[in-house]
């Protein structure tokens, strides 16, 4: 999956895995319970590790944070300010 989408940010609600194959439905589900658990503390550390090496984003908020701050200063960068409107 991280290989063709570039990332392991995999559809987990309703509406988003309406759209995904049956396939992704399940990894989706899969890598929900990962994070859950390794919120929990309960995740092995050579599982916790294995996903880290792959690019796992644990907490999808603050993924989307950054890539939202990014969109941001490239807009900085393009028109000289921060006035989105």
């Amino acid at each position: 999956f991280q290989e063709r989408e570039g990332h392991l940010v995999v559809p987990h609600n309703e509406e988003d895995i309406a759209k995904e194959q049956d396939e992704l439905l399940s990894l989706g589900l899969w890598l929900k319970k990962q994070r859950q658990k390794e919120k929990k503390g309960i995740l092995d550390l050579n599982q916790k590790r294995q996903l880290e090496d792959v690019g796992i984003v644990w907490k999808l908020m603050d993924q989307r944070w950054e890539d939202a701050f990014r969109l941001l200063l490239e807009f900085k960068e393009r028109e000289g300010h921060c006035e989105v409107k």
